[in-house]
C-alpha cells in the first residue's frame, strides 16, 4: 500500500493539567487512515485538512465525562 506516516507533537489543556505528548502518529494509506495520539481515549479527530500555508491542520473533538 502506498501512503505516509506523519509523527507529530500535541498539547492540549484539561483542567487542571496541560498535557503534552510527543508519540502521536497520523498515518494514510490507499485504504486506511490510522491515527494515535494522546487523549485518543476521550479525544476525536475531525477530518485533517491543509490550510493554505501548506501546514497540516488536525482539530480535535472533546467528550466531556460527568
Amino acid at each position: 500500500a502506498v501512503g505516509c506516516k506523519l509523527k507529530f507533537s500535541c498539547s492540549y489543556l484539561q483542567l487542571p493539567a496541560l498535557f503534552q505528548c510527543d508519540e502521536n502518529v497520523m498515518e494514510y494509506n490507499d485504504t486506511q487512515k490510522y491515527f494515535k495520539y494522546c487523549g485518543s481515549a476521550s479525544r476525536k479527530v475531525h477530518e485533517p485538512l491543509l490550510s493554505d500555508s501548506g501546514h497540516l491542520k488536525v482539530t480535535f473533538k472533546s467528550r466531556a465525562f460527568a
